[in-house]
């Protein structure tokens, strides 16, 4: 298991499934309206970030959402789903406003925003998932919400609530003895699969 940055403990479990670490930003790229492969429609507002984690590769990490919508005459009412992105900027110290009462498309950040972002710094979460990669291993995942650098335990608490009231309903949990396979405990074998 790769692991990079500080671990930090979250749950009841012996061991950690949650990294929480800075990243600096080194690319930064925005799209509006865009369904991605893995999401069921599409979001309004999608940053994709190159991130500088200390190591010799860069991941990527997407966060978007959709705004909540007047559903009489389609106008904003709120960030919704896409508060994450207010998140991030005020994680960066780059708070940005919503222009209520406007349609989806009148909200747009400035064209030299990547100038203003690349460079900046904040708190990236990720934990390992039940979801499962070709060879076997558990997938890390960002969790899209992220804090100002310094803000560790209160970035952990909200994931620690997020996953109580089951808004994070992929996270591995130490303590689950799922992690280790559908074993057959007396044999020693995976259950259910042919010898």
């Amino acid at each position: 298991m790769l692991e990079f940055g500080t671990t930090s403990s979250i749950g009841n479990g012996t061991s950690s499934n949650v990294i929480v670490q800075p990243v600096t930003i080194t690319d930064f790229s925005v799209t509006y309206g865009e369904k991605r492969d893995w999401q069921n429609y599409s979001d309004d507002i999608g940053i994709d970030l190159v991130l500088d984690v200390g190591q010799d590769f860069q991941p990527t990490m997407y966060i978007g959402g959709s705004f909540a919508l007047d559903e009489l005459n389609n106008t904003i009412i709120g960030w919704g789903r896409a508060y994450k992105v207010k998140m991030l900027f005020d994680a960066i110290s780059l708070p940005i406003r919503l222009a209520k009462g406007t349609v989806v498309s009148e909200n747009r950040l400035p064209d030299d925003a990547k100038s203003h972002i690349v460079g900046k710094k904040f708190l990236r979460l990720s934990y390992l998932s039940t979801k499962v990669k070709a060879d076997g291993t558990h997938r890390w995942k960002d969790w899209q919400d992220t804090d100002k650098i310094g803000h560790e335990q209160a970035l952990k608490d909200a994931f620690t609530l997020a996953v109580s009231k089951q808004y994070v309903k992929d996270f591995l949990d130490p303590s689950d003895a799922s992690m280790d396979g559908p074993w057959d405990k007396e044999a020693g074998v995976p259950a259910g699969l042919p010898l």
